[in-house]
């Protein structure tokens, strides 16, 4: 769940860098924006008024490029993990169930336990 996080931050991100934004300093803002439209700024000697468009530097999107990646690496860790059998262990059948349970064990899993631990206890 955390990778669909993370990459949904990373591309929102992404998205976020390729759009300026106008900024008006020491006057009123715009009304409009765009193509063909003309922007005048009015303004009193000590402040001088001006329109700048303004853009994020991406400075964070190698960070979440690297927490995507130590998540994959922990994904294919696990996965290799719940097909590791030693070979001198022997598992009952019911062992081997919980085993495989606890170690697949997701969200929805984990919420239906609670609910039925709750419902047992009320």
């Amino acid at each position: 769940m955390n990778a669909y996080q993370l990459s949904g931050d990373w591309r929102w991100q992404r998205f976020m860098s390729g759009q300026e934004t106008l900024v008006a300093i020491n006057g009123e803002a715009p009304k409009t924006v765009g193509a063909g439209v003309v922007h005048q700024m009015m303004g009193s000697d000590p402040m001088t008024p001006d329109l700048k468009y303004a853009s994020s530097t991406c400075s964070g999107t190698q960070k979440h490029e690297d927490a995507i990646e130590k998540q994959k690496e922990a994904a294919v860790m696990a996965g290799a993990g719940m097909f590791e059998q030693e070979k001198s262990t022997q598992e009952s059948g019911e062992a081997r169930r919980l085993r495989f349970a606890r170690e697949t064990a997701n969200l929805m899993s984990v919420s239906q336990v609670c609910v039925l631990h709750c419902s047992s206890v009320a």
